[in-house]
């Protein structure tokens, strides 16, 4: 885990990093070579700049709020860091809205409804301006659940329609 901070301290400052070093971090808090292999799909040993740490970024950032993780002291705001500074890199793609779900998702954990609600916002606006209906409704669902733990009955069945 030493060499994992070592690692992320690195992504942080910009500096460049072996790309081999991207998946000693998935190894190390997933422990499944699945996530390994989709990392090595989605950022080529060739790429360098913005758009390859902003994939390592976002990756890194869903590994890290997976629910066997979030019990590590300060992993919840490591995640939200991740996953934020993978937003913040390049612009919004199909692959780094995913992130806004598991971001949302981790404001809600922390009881930060408004926060996530702002969060599930943006990803629907994304998913509507590039047509993608599936995923737009799972924005609207994740909405309509949020509300729906709130017990604000109202905006749960406005999003419903």
């Amino acid at each position: 885990m030493q060499e994992t901070r070592i690692i992320i301290d690195k992504l942080q400052k910009g500096q460049k990093i072996l790309n081999k070093n991207i998946w000693i971090i998935y190894d190390e808090l997933v422990g499944r070579n699945r996530l390994v292999e989709k990392g090595k799909g989605v950022i080529k040993e060739e790429q360098e700049g913005p758009s390859m740490r902003a994939y390592a970024w976002s990756d890194l950032g869903v590994a890290q709020s997976r629910w066997d993780q979030l019990g590590i002291p300060g992993m919840i705001d490591e995640a939200k860091r991740s996953l934020e500074l993978s937003l913040s890199l390049v612009p919004l793609d199909s692959h780094l809205a995913q992130g806004l779900f598991r971001l949302a998702s981790l404001e809600k954990y922390q009881g930060r409804y408004e926060t996530a609600i702002t969060i599930l916002n943006k990803a629907a606006n994304f998913f509507k301006d590039q047509n993608d209906l599936y995923e737009l409704l799972s924005a609207y669902r994740e909405m309509k659940t949020t509300y729906g733990e709130q017990g604000k009955w109202a905006n749960f069945f406005q999003t419903h329609k």
